[in-house]
């Protein structure tokens, strides 16, 4: 009974971690008072490592017969259409390949001069493939850094089994730096699809 005790704290204990991953140059957010200051067009690849294209386009297709991946988006440019709508555009060769609009309170929310995307909270699954069985968190925030470079920081949070036997809690907190390569949109034109 007691090596099933000892087991059990000594599992519980090692499968819980929390990580920080962030840039080399780690700037705090710029406190932003006007949505117009994120317009421009920012690298995707972001650093320390992550793509920009993920948090706009989370559920693109990437399977076989994809048109095209995350991989393939170069540059993201934004767009302030009205005082709360953003037009985000992923751009590939030139031209603009994917598009989504953004509402101030239906799709974001601006706190303490930042973009806060809404959380997101899966009970049991993250989705295909996820080998986790148990509630998950995460919670996206956007903005500029001190330089007005882009800044994403990302919470996670998930706990329960992992492959369905190992116990584990993790608390997860990614800092990314997207460079903006221009402060101003150049309203990118639709790629011509065949």
């Amino acid at each position: 009974m007691k090596t099933v005790f000892t087991l059990a704290i000594f599992i519980t204990f090692f499968c819980g971690c929390a990580t920080h991953k962030e840039p080399k140059v780690n700037l705090a957010f710029e406190q932003i008072s006007r949505l117009s200051e994120l317009e421009g067009i920012y690298k995707n690849a972001g650093e320390p490592s992550g793509l920009l294209s993920y948090i706009f386009w989370p559920k693109l297709y990437e399977g076989i017969g994809a048109k095209f991946r995350h991989n393939d988006i170069e540059f993201i440019e934004v767009t302030l259409q009205d005082k709360g709508t953003f037009l985000v555009k992923g751009i590939v060769n030139g031209c603009s390949r994917i598009e989504k609009t953004f509402i101030l309170g239906k799709d974001f929310e601006l706190k303490d001069g930042r973009i806060i995307v809404p959380s997101k909270i899966n009970y049991l699954s993250r989705g295909k493939g996820d080998m986790l069985i148990g509630p998950s968190t995460q919670d996206v925030t956007l903005g500029l850094d001190t330089e007005k470079q882009g800044k994403v920081k990302t919470s996670a949070n998930y706990a329960g089994l992992l492959f369905a036997f190992i116990p584990v809690a993790v608390d997860e907190t990614i800092e990314t730096r997207f460079n903006r390569v221009s402060e101003k949109p150049q309203n990118y034109p639709p790629c011509i699809r065949p």
